[in-house]
């Protein structure tokens, strides 16, 4: 037991920063294993545009059928595509001289989204196979099967068609686009993809990590004990407080600043780990609270405060609902960074590996069914690729990505409320409109709807009715921030003191300080902004305190305890070269440089274990 205990430690060592790289985008859009010369779209065949009637855009989603409902919810086995329950299938006939040749099914998994199909052939001879297709835009491109055009797909583009054939002797494409060894292959003039499963990269300790919870009995309680001796305070950055003018104003710019202490306006600190450049800071320092924008990245901000520094005012009425902050916490510094709503797309995708969809070693045995493989009846989220990466489409729109939650080792609760119910309510995800995992009821939930509108909050029963309207969702544990009563200002979740039952993580004091990260929405005059929140060394009481001065109704953790699990990086492209910023220095040992000089940054060039966020441009809105 020792070693893999050795191997854990030594793997805590800092290692040394690759040398930064400006690369032309399409030296970093495809993984490794992917050469841009093997790019399916060279083999496909994509039929002449035809004037078509526009298609009409789906009305709101009724209830979906009984038989679905109930599948749903059924505790049994069953598949990951049980759990659509407004999929819509149909199937076209592709017939020879002598007889049937073939069926084609298409299933929607789910029409509003329109994002992620499954298309199955099965063949007269018996062979059947599955292919996991992504539409690459969702509103622009409606795909259907056509009777008359039984050998593909139709693809109707506002005003004309597009049919792209994908199977036949004639035109077998997608055989050869599952041949081709890409993770992402490009079909039907780049408008669709075949995804295939990649193999995800980790970093030394995260293979040590998991080496120990999969293949070491107690591996867990060798990795608390590790957590607890070594990571307390391992990224924890502070600064004095320095002197500096009177406080700008920033009239109608970014954010709302945070309520701080009046003696502290205009007061400065040092940024210190800080890998964002910012306009406006050409000293060095800033000034506490004050949201700066990001250089390269319009309609991104960023802030740094220490709880020290808050209001009084926040959280005075708090009681017992959150405990005291002692000196090291107070002083750690926090960035916030803010992304513009009316800016972006956010987009959720899950890692090779994690989350994984089978139970939680911390769900109560008696909440566990013996019958399942996992909470919702498998722990396989087959026919699905995993890919642990955003697709090359979509790079050239791509601004940040950052890290996701926890594990599903992590993610269900052990004691508390939350233990007894629904299997111990393992978090729930969807990802590009299909569920994943069922959201549980209660848990702090972030949501991108297929309108565009993004949400942090808590899940409630009455949402599963509107899973249709959700492209993609994430739970991470109880809120950190909640309504207060009556719509009054926020106050910290019923369980942010209570370490086991609220599932934080830590010390069974629930006293442990670590690098966290946390999510929420600030909605002002000038707008409404996503906050990301990177805590170098606090506890929820002291997340709960930072995230109300700053203006934030719901807030949520993602994860914690490491820079990877904190990762946030900003991608800029100006004039051909693809530019990648780190929240935090030291973040970059996350990506990696190949043999050629070519950098490829995490979840964009790489594949990844790990689920992560994904910040677009929205694209230009046609005159």
């Amino acid at each position: 037991m020792s070693s893999p205990l050795l191997l854990l430690i030594l793997s805590c060592k800092a290692e040394p920063p690759p040398t930064p790289v400006l690369l032309p985008v399409e030296d970093v859009t495809p993984a490794v294993e992917e050469p841009v010369e093997a790019r399916v779209k060279q083999v496909e065949r994509v039929e002449q545009d035809e004037p078509v009637e526009p298609a009409p855009e789906p009305p709101a989603a009724g209830p979906p059928s009984e038989e679905r409902a109930l599948a749903y919810t059924a505790l049994r086995p069953k598949s990951v595509i049980e759990l659509q329950q407004w999929r819509e299938s149909s199937s076209v006939q592709l017939t020879g001289p002598d007889g049937p040749l073939l069926t084609a099914t298409l299933v929607d998994l789910n029409p509003w989204a329109h994002e992620w199909f499954l298309v199955q052939l099965d063949w007269a001879s018996g062979t059947q196979r599955v292919y996991h297709l992504e539409n690459h835009d969702p509103v622009g491109v409606r795909i259907r099967l056509d009777p008359d055009f039984p050998e593909g797909l139709s693809l109707d583009l506002g005003s004309t068609t597009t049919r792209c054939a994908l199977w036949g002797a004639q035109s077998p494409e997608l055989e050869r686009a599952r041949a081709s060894g890409q993770h992402f292959a490009s079909l039907c003039g780049d408008r669709i993809s075949l995804r295939l499963p990649a193999v995800g990269t980790r970093s030394t300790k995260e293979a040590a990590v998991d080496f120990l919870r999969d293949k070491v009995w107690g591996g867990e309680q060798i990795t608390n004990l590790v957590k607890e001796t070594f990571y307390q305070d391992s990224e924890l950055a502070t600064s004095e407080l320095l002197q500096g003018a009177a406080a700008d104003v920033q009239a109608g710019r970014g954010p709302d600043r945070p309520a701080v202490d009046p003696s502290v306006q205009g007061r400065r600190v040092v940024p210190v780990n800080l890998g964002l450049p910012l306009l406006e800071a050409e000293d060095g320092t800033v000034e506490v609270g004050r949201w700066y924008p990001v250089k390269g990245a319009p309609g991104v901000w960023l802030s740094a405060v220490q709880p020290r520094f808050l209001d009084g005012a926040v959280g005075a009425d708090w009681g017992d609902r959150a405990h005291p902050l002692d000196e090291v916490e107070s002083s750690a510094l926090v960035y916030m960074t803010a992304f513009e709503l009316d800016r972006f797309d956010l987009a959720f995708d899950v890692g090779t590996d994690h989350p994984r969809a089978g139970w939680s070693e911390r769900a109560p045995s008696s909440m566990r069914d013996g019958r399942l493989a996992g909470p919702d009846g498998f722990s396989t989220l087959d026919p699905l690729a995993r890919i642990g990466r955003v697709n090359p489409a979509h790079v050239p729109r791509v601004v940040a990505t950052f890290t996701g939650g926890f594990k599903r080792s992590h993610g269900a609760f052990r004691s508390g409320p939350f233990s007894l119910v629904n299997s111990a309510s393992h978090y729930g995800w969807v990802e590009h409109g299909v569920v994943e995992s069922r959201p549980m009821p209660g848990l702090a939930t972030w949501i991108a709807w297929v309108d565009g509108t993004v949400e942090v909050r808590a899940w409630t029963a009455e949402d599963d009715a509107r899973l249709w309207a959700v492209r993609h969702l994430r739970q991470n544990g109880p809120p950190i921030l909640e309504p207060g009563p009556d719509g009054g200002p926020a106050v910290p979740g019923e369980l942010v003191t209570r370490w086991s039952d609220g599932n934080w993580s830590g010390s069974v004091e629930g006293k442990l300080r670590s690098v966290r990260a946390s999510l929420c929405v600030q909605e002002t005059d000038g707008g409404r902004f996503l906050l990301y929140g990177y805590f170098s060394s606090h506890t929820p009481s002291a997340m709960a305190r930072v995230l109300a001065a700053y203006g934030c109704d719901w807030a949520m953790l993602t994860d914690m305890n490491a820079l990877e699990h904190t990762y946030l990086s900003l991608h800029d492209f100006q004039d051909g070269v693809y530019t990648v910023h780190h929240l935090i220095t030291g973040m970059e040992v996350l990506d990696r440089t190949t043999k050629r000089g070519v950098y490829l940054p995490r979840f964009v060039g790489l594949s990844d274990n790990r689920d992560f966020f994904t910040v677009l441009a929205r694209p230009p809105e046609s005159p």
